[in-house]
């Protein structure tokens, strides 16, 4: 039984080791695409009517939730800052849940 049970650990310890590794720079422009999107979605205004506003209380939200795992560290590190600076920046209102 036991080695059956370290068959598997090494078995496992393998496919971790040879699964494909994350391209940064597709990852990044992946994580900027989406940022680009978000931004189209809720912050460019419509000047059709009915007039829609920027809505950056749903913009600031969505921009923390986007998946950065894949990214390298200081990429990660710039997006988490740049998500807690737009309510600093008064883009929005204070009454946002706060992380």
């Amino acid at each position: 039984m036991t080695s059956k049970i370290s068959l598997a650990f090494v078995l496992l310890l393998a496919g971790c080791s040879t699964l494909p590794k994350a391209n940064p720079r597709a990852e990044i422009t992946s994580v900027l695409a989406q940022r680009q999107e978000l931004k189209e979605s809720y912050l460019k205004p419509d000047k059709k009517y009915p007039y829609r506003k920027p809505e950056y209380s749903k913009y600031v939200p969505e921009i923390k939730h986007l998946d950065v795992s894949r990214c390298p560290a200081d990429f990660q590190q710039a997006v988490l800052t740049h998500g807690k600076m737009l309510p600093k920046a008064g883009l929005i209102r204070a009454s946002l849940p706060h992380d």
